[in-house]
Protein backbone atom coordinates (compact mmCIF):
# COMPACT_ATOMS: atom_id res chain seq x y z
CA UNK A 1 0.00 0.00 0.00
CA UNK A 2 1.50 3.16 -0.98
CA UNK A 3 1.32 6.45 1.07
CA UNK A 4 2.06 10.29 0.27
CA UNK A 5 2.88 12.12 2.86
CA UNK A 6 2.88 15.92 2.58
CA UNK A 7 3.86 18.38 5.39
CA UNK A 8 5.64 21.50 5.88
CA UNK A 9 7.11 19.98 9.44
CA UNK A 10 10.29 18.24 9.35
CA UNK A 11 10.08 17.11 12.98
CA UNK A 12 6.47 15.49 12.22
CA UNK A 13 7.67 14.00 8.81
CA UNK A 14 10.57 12.12 10.83
CA UNK A 15 8.19 11.05 12.98
CA UNK A 16 5.62 9.59 10.62
CA UNK A 17 8.32 7.82 8.82
CA UNK A 18 10.18 6.27 11.58
CA UNK A 19 6.24 4.99 12.28
CA UNK A 20 4.93 3.62 9.32
CA UNK A 21 7.89 1.84 8.60
CA UNK A 22 6.48 -0.58 11.66
CA UNK A 23 3.79 -1.06 9.08
CA UNK A 24 4.49 -4.01 6.99
CA UNK A 25 2.63 -3.69 3.43
CA UNK A 26 2.96 -0.53 4.14
CA UNK A 27 5.48 1.78 1.70
CA UNK A 28 6.28 5.98 1.88
CA UNK A 29 6.48 6.53 -1.66
CA UNK A 30 6.75 9.63 -1.40
CA UNK A 31 7.46 12.78 0.39
CA UNK A 32 6.33 16.37 -0.30
CA UNK A 33 5.92 19.76 1.44
CA UNK A 34 3.48 21.25 -1.14
CA UNK A 35 0.15 20.10 -1.92
CA UNK A 36 0.64 20.50 -5.62
CA UNK A 37 4.10 18.66 -5.13
CA UNK A 38 1.62 15.68 -3.69
CA UNK A 39 -1.03 15.43 -6.44
CA UNK A 40 1.67 14.84 -8.73
CA UNK A 41 3.12 12.02 -6.40
CA UNK A 42 0.20 10.81 -5.45
CA UNK A 43 -0.52 9.93 -9.19
CA UNK A 44 3.09 8.94 -10.41
CA UNK A 45 2.85 6.14 -7.10
CA UNK A 46 -0.75 5.42 -7.63
CA UNK A 47 -1.03 6.16 -3.74
CA UNK A 48 -4.12 4.53 -1.97
CA UNK A 49 -3.19 7.13 1.15
CA UNK A 50 -2.17 10.85 1.84
CA UNK A 51 -1.00 12.05 4.83
CA UNK A 52 -1.15 15.60 5.62
CA UNK A 53 -0.11 18.43 8.16
CA UNK A 54 0.52 21.73 7.82
CA UNK A 55 1.08 24.53 10.37
CA UNK A 56 0.17 27.44 8.32
CA UNK A 57 -3.40 26.92 6.72
CA UNK A 58 -4.94 29.01 3.85
CA UNK A 59 -8.14 28.29 2.22
CA UNK A 60 -6.26 27.53 -0.74
CA UNK A 61 -5.22 24.08 1.42
CA UNK A 62 -8.61 23.42 1.47
CA UNK A 63 -9.45 24.02 -2.09
CA UNK A 64 -6.51 22.31 -2.89
CA UNK A 65 -7.16 19.29 -0.92
CA UNK A 66 -10.81 19.23 -2.13
CA UNK A 67 -9.22 18.75 -5.82
CA UNK A 68 -6.71 16.10 -4.79
CA UNK A 69 -9.86 13.96 -3.39
CA UNK A 70 -11.90 14.54 -6.50
CA UNK A 71 -9.43 13.98 -8.76
CA UNK A 72 -7.96 10.60 -6.90
CA UNK A 73 -10.76 8.49 -6.26
CA UNK A 74 -10.53 5.84 -3.23
CA UNK A 75 -7.58 7.73 -2.24
CA UNK A 76 -7.52 7.77 1.44
CA UNK A 77 -7.11 10.78 2.96
CA UNK A 78 -5.99 11.67 7.08
CA UNK A 79 -5.02 15.48 7.78
CA UNK A 80 -2.94 15.99 10.97
CA UNK A 81 -3.63 19.23 12.69
CA UNK A 82 -3.23 21.60 15.78
CA UNK A 83 -6.47 23.46 15.15
CA UNK A 84 -9.19 20.58 16.42
CA UNK A 85 -11.64 23.37 16.93
CA UNK A 86 -14.88 22.42 15.06
CA UNK A 87 -14.42 24.79 12.31
CA UNK A 88 -11.59 23.71 11.69
CA UNK A 89 -12.36 19.90 11.66
CA UNK A 90 -15.40 20.73 9.41
CA UNK A 91 -13.73 22.50 6.62
CA UNK A 92 -11.12 19.51 6.92
CA UNK A 93 -14.18 16.89 5.93
CA UNK A 94 -15.52 19.33 3.59
CA UNK A 95 -12.26 19.52 1.80
CA UNK A 96 -12.14 15.42 1.63
CA UNK A 97 -10.49 14.27 4.57
CA UNK A 98 -11.37 10.94 5.50
CA UNK A 99 -9.91 11.29 8.92
CA UNK A 100 -8.52 14.66 11.09
CA UNK A 101 -6.43 13.90 14.18
CA UNK A 102 -4.95 16.08 16.32
CA UNK A 103 -1.37 15.76 15.93
CA UNK A 104 -0.38 15.96 19.47
CA UNK A 105 -2.35 13.44 19.82
CA UNK A 106 -3.62 10.53 18.06
CA UNK A 107 -0.96 8.80 16.58
CA UNK A 108 -2.07 5.73 18.07
CA UNK A 109 -5.43 6.11 16.03
CA UNK A 110 -3.83 6.54 12.97
CA UNK A 111 -2.02 3.84 13.21
CA UNK A 112 -5.07 1.52 13.88
CA UNK A 113 -6.76 3.51 11.14
CA UNK A 114 -3.55 2.67 8.31
CA UNK A 115 -3.11 -0.95 10.14
CA UNK A 116 -6.47 -1.82 9.31
CA UNK A 117 -6.62 -0.39 5.59
CA UNK A 118 -3.62 -2.79 5.38
CA UNK A 119 -4.86 -5.70 6.78
CA UNK A 120 -8.01 -5.03 4.40
CA UNK A 121 -5.74 -4.54 1.51
CA UNK A 122 -4.32 -7.78 2.15
CA UNK A 123 -7.81 -9.34 2.37
CA UNK A 124 -8.74 -8.23 -0.75
CA UNK A 125 -5.62 -9.40 -2.80
CA UNK A 126 -5.99 -12.62 -1.50
CA UNK A 127 -9.69 -13.17 -2.53
CA UNK A 128 -8.70 -11.50 -5.94
CA UNK A 129 -5.63 -14.18 -6.47
CA UNK A 130 -7.56 -16.74 -5.28
CA UNK A 131 -10.41 -15.81 -7.52
CA UNK A 132 -8.57 -15.77 -10.45
CA UNK A 133 -6.64 -19.21 -9.62
CA UNK A 134 -9.88 -20.41 -9.95
CA UNK A 135 -10.88 -19.59 -13.22
CA UNK A 136 -10.72 -21.29 -16.37
CA UNK A 137 -8.33 -21.60 -18.65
Amino acid sequence: MNVIICTDSPILLNRLVTILSELSHLHVAGVTNTLDEAEAEIRKNNAQVFITAFHNIHKTVFKKLNGIKKNNSGLVVIVLTNNTAEQYLSQWKKAGADYVFDQAMHFTKLMDILAGFVYKNFLESLRSNYYDEKKPV
